[in-house]
Order: structure tokens, then C-alpha cells, then sequence
């Protein structure tokens, strides 16, 4: 019985490890391969903890991704918003929520490299996901 609690704890401890592993290489491969392209906001939604999210989507290379990040009061639902994505793990992505983009900038299918001058998001949206 002890060699079962055993086995369980250290399968618990391993799985638990090996998550946040994950999640720290999907961050060092959004901010390490970052690129920019443009998404739209979906919906904004309540989840099961009560805290308020955006659901938006973006095209990469001819496919569609989606992504969820935290709510903003600046969020318009239906707009236009900047996403860095990981060029490496393309549904690796967040929303720059503080910039809306205008309808007449267009981009190629795989992303751009850097925002257009004169756009740089705030601090907080670039490291909200780590």
C-alpha cells in the first residue's frame, strides 16, 4: 500500500513539474520567436471562476488560431488588435489589446517582424502570459 501512495505522489509531483516546464518553454517561444499579425476580437465571456476574458482569433499562414487572454475595459469586441505569436508555435499567441488597428494596414500571411512605428505596447501585455 505504502510503495502504491508512493508511486501516486510521485506521479502527482512529475505531471505537476512537467506542466510548468511546458508552460515556460510555450513563453520562451513566444518572446523568443515573436511575430505580429492582426487578429479580431470574438466575444468577451465570463469563465467558471468569474474572471472575464476576450476570445479572439488570427490567420497564420493561410490558418486559423484562436487565443483567450484577460479582459481589458479597452477591448472593443469586434476589433482589430495586434498579436504576437511564436513564428515556432503559432497558436502560442496574446493580444495587444492597447492598440485597435486601423482597417486599411494589411500584412502577409505569415506575420511581421515588428509593429509599425509608433505602436509599442504596454509593458504588462507583453509578460501577462509567462
Amino acid at each position: 500500500m505504502k510503495k502504491i501512495k508512493f508511486i501516486i505522489s510521485i506521479s502527482i509531483v512529475l505531471l505537476f513539474f512537467s506542466t510548468i516546464v511546458w508552460i515556460a518553454i510555450r513563453g520562451y517561444y513566444l518572446n523568443k520567436y515573436s511575430k505580429y499579425t492582426i487578429g479580431h476580437t470574438k466575444r468577451i465571456y465570463y469563465t467558471g471562476k468569474g474572471l472575464q476574458k476576450v476570445e479572439y482569433s488570427y490567420w497564420v499562414d493561410g490558418k486559423e488560431y484562436e487565443g483567450s487572454d484577460p479582459y481589458h475595459d479597452e477591448v472593443v469586441p469586434n476589433g482589430r488588435y495586434w498579436i504576437k505569436f511564436s513564428s515556432k508555435i503559432p497558436d502560442r499567441s496574446e493580444l495587444l489589446y492597447d492598440v485597435i488597428v486601423p482597417d486599411n494596414i494589411k500584412i502577409p500571411d505569415g506575420g511581421i517582424d515588428k509593429l509599425p512605428s509608433g505602436e509599442t505596447p504596454k509593458f504588462d501585455s507583453l509578460f501577462r502570459k509567462m
